[in-house]
């Protein structure tokens, strides 16, 4: 018997160091779209690292995009400095953002009674972030070709624009902002079979 435990032990190690074919990254976006509860059960079963760092820089460029706009310092340097500095230093935050959301998130699990690997807390948060990207490919890039210099100026110019422009390019950042709590959740009751009350709890705290 102990024989067999051996083997069946060593079975299982085997199994989780073999190489994990990686699904590419086009497959992984369109999954989190078309179906992301199997998309994330696949990345949480083999939580790839480096898809998560690439997916939490891109997604931490939305972030400085938006911070750049609220911010509103573009009197002081010239466009292309500031998309470089949004560039920059989105990719930067973007993962150190992740790292330190990962933290709080194992915390807030484990104290729901309930503690998941890191990795793979990492990876969930990364993939959640998919309307986030949606949201800078549509809405941020609209905003910076339409208001060019005008969307970083403290005047806030572009504000008066037609109405029905503005107020719809900040849908789109609304929609995918309730779209990625919602993936949030749903991961969060993939990741440690919690139910949708303990989910939300978790995220909450």
């Amino acid at each position: 018997m102990p024989d067999f435990l051996s083997l069946r032990d060593a079975e299982l190690i085997a199994e989780e160091s073999a190489p994990v074919a990686k699904p590419g990254l086009q497959r992984v976006f369109l999954g989190m779209i078309r179906n992301p509860t199997e998309t994330l059960k696949a990345a949480l079963a083999h939580p790839i690292q480096s898809y998560a760092l690439i997916y939490a820089s891109v997604g931490g460029v939305y972030w400085a995009l938006n911070l750049a706009i609220a911010q509103a310092g573009g009197h002081t340097v010239s466009l292309p400095v500031t998309l470089g500095a949004i560039l920059l230093l989105g990719i930067a935050g973007g993962i150190v953002y992740m790292y330190a959301l990962t933290i709080l998130l194992h915390w807030s699990c484990e104290i729901l009674g309930n503690e998941p690997e890191r990795r793979r807390v990492r990876i969930m948060l990364a993939y959640v972030g998919v309307p986030g990207l949606i949201a800078l490919a549509t809405s941020g890039v609209l905003k910076v070709a339409i208001f060019g210099q005008s969307l970083f100026m403290p005047e806030r110019a572009w504000m008066s624009f037609d109405p029905r422009l503005v107020w719809g390019l900040w849908f789109i950042d609304a929609v995918c902002f309730a779209w990625s709590l919602y993936l949030v959740v749903k991961g969060l009751k993939i990741m440690k079979s919690f139910g949708t009350g303990r989910a939300i709890a978790s995220a909450v705290l």
